[in-house]
């Protein structure tokens, strides 16, 4: 049997509101009170153990260690964090990997249409950025799409494990509209892209619109070394294909739709997208009659045309408007979900006639 725990005096769960960088949730389960969260350290670890050993009815449960930037992060992205539709990662049965080993990272894209992110805090606190919607016009991910990192198939980096060594963390962010309004560096300093981050999220096209939408996910690895990428992928085609959602019954723009449509704009006036035509066809979920999603889905398609002809003075002859109700569900399986509720912006690939 193992020796007695001595009790320690004066040590109490208030304790918790002193650790640097972290947070422990105290959650009731059975009448124990359970420890679970983030800390900064391998020495908050013990003050966390120390208060779980010592305060009646207390234990341990998950408590990882996050050192700094990580922490950081993960107080940044701590309402996305508790959203239920959200991203997954998948990193295997370990997270204790060693020089040499390969690392293949399985993201999976939550249910609704979302811009993907997933960056990779390396141990020496740089930010290596795997996953962004990239090029003139960001692209969208479309609902539970898996996305393979890491793999070296089709073309696409191959990661392994080197050097630098320690804790690090794989962040994927889904946001209804583009995040940045740029496109981020490869790798940057940490303190560069949590600066970045927290703009990001703050921001609004109007102040007194709500929040913007998004959810995140995080995994956390033990590596001997870090990652290294071999190969580089190929550069994507210039296209338009995105989506606009917006929320049940309305044709309102949102702020992660206007923020979204902005990007369109600024890319419709570029002089490489210039030349073409663009359909912006409008849907609906199943709810609701037919006549009424019908008329319902034109104004959605009318309200993204009329925005980008006011803000961006995009010509009228360039914008097609079509309205299909509820014919086309995005996600037939989910016929009542929102991710159906969208406009779609698709480039005909047709020169337009306009002077």
């Amino acid at each position: 049997m193992p020796p007695p725990v001595t009790p320690v005096p004066g040590v109490q769960l208030t304790d918790l509101q002193t650790l640097s960088c972290g947070r422990v949730n105290v959650e009731a389960r059975g009448g124990q009170c359970v420890l679970s969260g983030y800390v900064a350290t391998d020495d908050d670890l013990k003050q966390v153990k120390l208060i779980a050993a010592n305060v009646p009815n207390t234990s341990l449960g998950n408590v990882i260690v996050t050192p700094w930037p990580q922490c950081e992060a993960l107080q940044t992205l701590e309402k996305p964090l508790q959203i239920a539709d959200r991203p997954t990662i998948d990193i295997g049965p370990t997270t204790e990997l060693r020089g040499g080993d390969p690392l293949r990272i399985r993201v999976g894209s939550p249910a609704q249409i979302s811009y993907l992110y997933v960056s990779y805090i390396q141990a020496d606190g740089s930010v290596v950025h795997l996953v962004q919607p990239n090029g003139l016009l960001p692209q969208p991910t479309l609902p539970r799409q898996t996305l393979m990192l890491g793999s070296g198939e089709n073309g696409n980096p191959k990661f392994t494990v080197g050097p630098p060594f320690g804790r690090e963390m794989i962040i994927a962010i889904a946001s209804r509209s583009p995040l940045f309004d740029h496109e981020l560096p490869a790798q940057q300093t940490e303190r560069d892209y949590l600066s970045e981050l927290r703009r990001a999220l703050i921001y609004k096209p109007v102040p007194d619109m709500p929040d913007r939408e998004l959810a995140a996910a995080i995994t956390t690895l033990h590596p001997r070394r870090g990652v290294i990428s071999e190969g580089v992928p190929a550069e994507q085609p210039l296209s338009v294909n995105l989506y606009v959602n917006f929320a049940y019954n309305s044709a309102d723009l949102t702020s992660d739709a206007r923020i979204t449509l902005d990007r369109l704009g600024t890319a419709l006036r570029d002089p490489r997208l210039e030349g073409f035509s663009f359909i912006i066809a409008g849907h609906t979920d199943v709810k609701g009659g037919a006549d009424f999603n019908q008329k319902l889905s034109e104004q959605r398609a009318g309200a993204v045309r009329s925005y980008l002809i006011a803000q961006f003075r995009i010509p009228a002859e360039r914008l097609a408007t079509k309205g299909y109700g509820k014919s086309q569900l995005l996600d037939p399986d989910h016929p009542e979900d929102g991710v159906n509720r969208r406009v779609q912006v698709i480039n005909t690939g047709a020169a337009s006639q306009h002077n």
